[in-house]
């Protein structure tokens, strides 16, 4: 971003550098007087003004949005999730201590194994999952396919803080076109208005005429004011989408002109089903739809796991680590039966759903070719409209400035010359703003083609 602190900064320090060179007392003096008074406007204009171009909102945008950065924390944390699921296809290790009280026989007093009255074991045990009828696998495809949408729907925020910050930044270009013009016009009657009371004073025309201008000059001055404070919001708005935090007067680095959506109708279908971020999202989501059948499905399959301990068990007090230490190994296998026909109805919930999310995504897909074509119509006829309003504005200023000879030469009266002035100001106006409109409509496509 390029600031007029930029430039101001640049020019005091290169007249600091510049001091030593100088011999001349005299110059000396001058140059550093210069430099100080340089430095201070630059200190105390900082952060006044800012020229920017919609590329650096966009970069200042996607790096300090609070919103974007809160979306980009849950894809995050989608991430962890999916690198702790990796953890399940290790071993387990955990260990255990336990006590247990037991009424011995009261014929036998005699303590052994399994005939203690108090009884403890502390062990380290090992486990490690063979078969699990496909659950990981399943999970892991769910985790994959939520990170995907995450991933997807971050895009997706990315282009719609891309486009809020292109339609503002096109209101703040038309803004200051509307301000241009109107302060042109103002200037204009201003003169107008000078030449018309010399005219009223000599008698030549009713003080009516110069009411009239008056009239016109405070209406004006009233459009100037409010646009200005449009602007103004305008500008807090853009600053806040940008992640600007402190206040700066944004100056647009280019002005509003004709542009071009840059592509075909007929190749714009396909570039939205490869790009939108939203198609990708429905598509992830489908298959998280696909990964919970295979889930469900794998409730109702067979189990096998290795299990491995070892330990201590302290029952008397001749306790030894050789004498006392117990371990045992097997295979664990777990075959489901029976369970209230929970697992089908998990099963037949998620085909539903599966279901439902295809009929969504076919008609987002629909509405979204729907939206394009419709866009890429009003793109043909907004050029349509900028070529006749482009003709209508240069016909306008012909007609005012021929009126304007005619005046001088006392042909017209000063209300045809108002007339042909408001005539021009509100075709520059309406140009204006369909130029806007037409930049407005090309970056609504290429944010619906996912290209923007």
């Amino acid at each position: 971003m390029e600031s007029t602190l930029d430039l101001i900064l640049l020019a005091g320090v290169t007249a600091l550098a510049l001091l030593p060179r100088c011999r001349h007392g005299t110059t000396r003096l001058r140059l550093s007087i210069f430099a100080v008074a340089v430095l201070l406007a630059g200190l105390a204009h900082a952060g006044d003004t800012m020229v920017v171009s919609m590329a650096d909102l966009w970069e200042s945008g996607l790096a300090h949005n609070e919103g974007l950065l809160a979306r980009g924390q849950v894809l995050s944390a989608d991430s962890t999730e999916l690198r702790g699921h990796y953890g399940s296809y290790f071993p387990e290790l955990s260990a255990q201590a336990g006590y247990s009280y037991l009424d011995i026989i009261p014929s036998t007093k005699v303590p052994f194994v399994g005939n203690q009255p108090h009884d403890m074991l502390g062990s380290f045990n090992l486990r490690q999952n063979i078969y699990d009828g496909g659950r990981r696998s399943a999970q892991l495809h769910l985790l994959q396919a939520k990170l995907s949408r995450s991933d997807a729907l971050l895009a997706q925020a990315r282009l719609d803080l891309k486009l809020e910050i292109a339609l503002r930044y096109h209101r703040l270009q038309l803004l200051d076109v509307e301000l241009s013009v109107l302060e042109e016009n103002l200037a204009g009657i201003e003169a107008q208005l000078d030449l018309t009371r010399l005219l009223a004073r000599a008698g030549r025309i009713s003080s009516v005429e110069e009411g009239r201008h008056e009239a016109m000059l405070l209406e004006i001055e009233s459009r100037i004011n409010s646009t200005r404070a449009d602007r103004s919001a305008t500008v807090l708005n853009l600053c806040q989408l940008a992640g600007i935090s402190f206040r700066a007067e944004l100056l647009p680095a280019d002005s509003i002109a004709e542009t071009k959506p840059g592509f075909l109708p007929d190749s714009a279908l396909v570039l939205g089903d490869k790009n939108h971020p939203l198609l990708k999202a429905w598509a992830a989501q489908l298959d998280q739809s696909r990964a919970a059948i295979t889930a469900a499905r794998s409730a109702q399959m067979p189990s096998l796991a290795l299990q491995a301990w070892y330990g201590w068990e302290f029952w008397n007090a001749g306790f030894t680590f050789d004498d006392n230490k117990r371990y045992g190994a097997g295979v664990v296998a777990n075959v489901p039966l029976f369970d209230g026909l929970r697992t089908a109805s998990a099963v037949r919930a998620a085909e539903l759903r599966r279901r439902s999310t295809e009929s969504d995504a076919g008609y987002y897909r629909s509405g979204l070719h729907v939206r394009i074509q419709n866009t890429l119509g009003s793109i043909a006829a907004a050029n349509e409209q900028v070529a006749s309003l482009r003709r209508a504005t240069e016909l306008a200023r012909l007609n005012l400035d021929m009126a304007l000879a005619e005046y001088l030469a006392g042909r017209r009266t000063s209300t045809d010359v108002l007339q042909l002035r408001t005539a021009l100001l509100e075709s520059q106006l309406r140009l204006s703003r369909q130029l806007v409109q037409q930049a407005d409509l090309v970056v609504t496509a290429r944010h619906l083609l996912g290209i923007l």
